[in-house]
């Protein structure tokens, strides 16, 4: 719930937010079940503010470990920090979003999505598909906007 009113008030918030064409949230789907078992429904909020939801499975961090490389198709059943920090050791809570850029590139969400039907349209949807590959800068601007902590 956090993220999508997080998301709310930064489009309240800013006078450019009638420019931005793609809302999209990525929720952890972890969290949904207990969301709804409290009452809340994120999705249901997201979309009737008009923002897409896309699921993380099972967070954040299971769709981390799917982006390095041999990793696509892996599902993490448990402690997903704990998996991630098999490839990524010093992985800190939450990442930032240089840290991502230098980890991750425009190739690594392309192949993770490919395998991953929640992502599976996250690249060409925020304009990252290999046709239109962003600058360094524009990869970095679209992990960035808007900050998951608004």
């Amino acid at each position: 719930m956090a993220v999508v009113e997080g998301m709310q008030r930064y489009l309240h918030r800013n006078s450019f937010a009638s420019e931005i064409r793609t809302r999209i949230v990525l929720l952890d789907e972890d969290r949904i079940a207990n969301d709804r078992r409290s009452g809340r429904d994120a999705v249901a909020l997201a979309r009737k503010a008009g923002i897409d939801v896309i699921l993380q499975q099972p967070s954040l961090e299971g769709v981390l470990v799917r982006l390095h490389p041999s990793q696509e198709t892996r599902r993490v059943a448990g402690d997903a920090e704990r998996e991630l920090r098999r490839p990524w050791p010093d992985y800190t809570k939450p990442p930032t979003t240089a840290a991502l850029f230098e980890r991750f590139g425009l190739e690594d969400v392309i192949r993770a999505a490919s395998r991953d039907s929640n992502l599976a349209a996250l690249p060409s949807r925020i304009g990252l598909d290999r046709s239109a590959a962003p600058s360094p800068s524009g990869w970095a601007r679209a992990l960035d906007a808007p900050p998951h902590d608004c």
